[in-house]
């Protein structure tokens, strides 16, 4: 795609040349147009640049052996509860124990 948009081929063909190759599959053409607008303006990939500020989730390795420790501490906590000692939120804290530890059973 990326080749086709600095041959300045429009979005629309480019569009149409992907549903004739990959049918249903093809990307929709509200992505064919934003990718080809973002090639136009010389970038270089279709990724997401880094965005400034701290991970979207607390789930380093000090806060999860934390949340280990207070498993093991209080089996019968909840989640509110291990985000209110942890200091983390309780969004935070369900990912630790289920992505992060891979524990199913959690109170709620």
């Amino acid at each position: 795609m990326k080749f086709r948009t600095l041959l300045e081929i429009p979005s629309k063909a480019i569009h149409e040349d992907l549903v004739a190759v990959c049918g249903d599959e093809a990307l929709y053409y509200s992505t064919v147009r934003r990718w080809v607008n973002l090639f136009r303006d010389r970038r270089s990939s279709v990724e997401d640049a880094p965005r400034s500020g701290g991970p979207k989730l607390s789930t380093n390795e000090d806060k999860t052996s934390e949340v280990v420790r207070l498993i093991e501490y209080y089996p019968s906590s909840s989640v509110e509860d291990i985000a209110s000692y942890a200091n983390i939120s309780t969004g935070n804290a369900h990912t630790n124990l289920t992505a992060e530890l891979e524990s199913r059973k959690v109170q709620v």
